[in-house]
Formats: C-alpha cells, structure tokens, sequence
C-alpha cells in the first residue's frame, strides 16, 4: 500500500493538477516498461508479468492441478507454454 502511495506522491510533484487517469497512465507506464517496485515490501507478479524480472526470493503459490498447468490448456501447446510459465516463475529469484 505504501508503495501506492508513494506513486501518487511522486506524480503528485511532478504534476500538482495530476488526477487519477496520470496515476493509472504512470502505473501502466511502469508495467510496460517492467519497472520493479523501489520500496521495500511484497511484490505480487503473474508468471506473465515476471518474465524478464528478478527477484531476491520468489514463492510460487497456488501451485496445484488444475491451476498449473491451467485447467483451459487442452493441446500439447497450450500445456508446454504452462511449463514454459513456471520454469520462468522458478527462475525468477537471484539465490
């Protein structure tokens, strides 16, 4: 939450008349670009939105049948992209 906060503030003296739709803007600016968070604390990422990030410590949650490989993969393909997924979201911590 304070991570959020320290977003708006930041927008927030950049551009004292900025709103709601720059905070969004800059949001999805970040996410575009992969910017990690800067403050200390918990960053919760999709194995979509991790590939290409690292992490001092990553935990995998949620991990079970049905839910990885998802239950909407039916072909050989689709389930090879859902290893593919995990092998990025196993790889994501630096130790």
């Amino acid at each position: 939450m304070s991570a959020l906060v320290s977003l708006c503030d930041e927008v927030v003296a950049t551009n004292p008349a900025a709103g709601l739709p720059d905070i969004i803007g800059e949001i999805a600016r970040r996410e575009e670009a992969q910017d990690a968070p800067s403050v200390d604390g918990v960053t919760l990422a999709s194995l979509h939105a991790a590939k290409g990030m690292e992490w001092q410590a990553v935990f995998l949650i949620g991990l079970n049948e049905g839910v990885l490989p998802h239950s909407a993969a039916q072909t050989d393909a689709e389930v090879t992209e859902e290893r593919r997924l995990f092998y990025v979201g196993v790889t994501r911590a630096s130790r």
